[in-house]
């Protein structure tokens, strides 16, 4: 199976927070939109209702960029980021480098291919949990910036293009996870009101998956589908609208240096 599937781009704009956001669209027109950043513009932006956000970025290989989120001054977020490949290449993360404390700051990340490019901005504290009533994210405020990217988005050619692999309900997908690639991508068009179980099956390793809304918010993250189990479970999640929802199956260390990964199967049924 090939993981590179070209989607329709759908150019008109939504705008949020003074930025562009840019949509990926299927043939019936549901798309997902992440706003982008150009070198050098900072962008405010506040989680509501989740713990994590994607936003894009364009690059040329080559290209040296640095990322910086740096939470408001009156705000309790602990501020995590995560550079991602366009192919799910895990660039570069970093938690408390930034010059304001618990502020996090990637330097020098070299992008080793032309393309767009994914930051997960998120609260340290909560990566790896789903949103909660008690959470200390919600609601929090931060600046999120890139430097040294030398493509410049325009409204006329705002898109973003990952090589990812696709799924519908009543299917499943093979897929792989390792230290080259450690991030899988899947694209998985909605309707509102459909309540779907996402699974991973079949695997050799410990996957950790990840559901991010048509806007780019995480909408739910799990490890273990049950307590010794390897496998992960996103279990009768309802859609909120109609658009493409993108998943992240991965490894719980995809972090680490020494990450293996694995082989798994992703499915997605109606939830009964």
């Amino acid at each position: 199976m090939t993981r590179w599937y070209k989607v329709s781009l759908l150019l008109s704009l939504f705008l949020l927070a003074g930025v562009a956001g840019v949509a990926a669209q299927t043939e019936d027109d549901r798309v997902i939109s992440l706003l982008y950043l150009n070198s050098d513009e900072p962008l405010d932006y506040t989680f509501e209702g989740t713990n994590a956000t994607l936003f894009f970025f364009r690059g040329a290989a080559g290209d040296v960029v640095d990322v910086s989120m740096t939470q408001f001054e009156d705000s309790t977020l602990d501020p995590a980021l995560v550079l991602l490949g366009p192919g799910g290449e895990v660039i570069a993360f970093d938690d408390d480098s930034g010059e304001a404390p618990l502020s996090s700051y990637i330097e020098g990340a070299e992008l080793p291919v032309d393309g767009e490019y994914l930051i997960v901005a998120s609260d340290a504290t909560e990566f790896f949990s789903p949103i909660a009533d008690d959470s200390t994210a919600d609601g929090q405020s931060f600046t999120l910036m890139v430097s040294g990217n030398s493509v410049e988005i325009t409204p006329d050619d705002a898109f973003f293009d990952l090589n990812n692999g696709n799924i519908s309900i009543g299917e499943s997908v093979e897929g792989y996870s390792d230290l080259e690639i450690p991030v899988y991508y899947f694209y998985l068009p909605l309707y509102a009101g459909e309540t779907v179980d996402i699974t991973t099956s079949d695997t050799d390793y410990d996957t950790l998956m990840m559901l991010f809304d048509p806007l780019g918010d995480r909408a739910d993250v799990n490890d273990d589908s049950e307590a010794g189990d390897l496998s992960s479970a996103i279990l009768g999640y309802e859609a909120p609208e109609d658009g493409l929802y993108l998943i992240f199956v991965t490894g719980y260390t995809f972090l680490s240096q020494d990450y293996e990964g694995g082989n798994f199967t992703l499915n997605v049924t109606i939830t009964e």
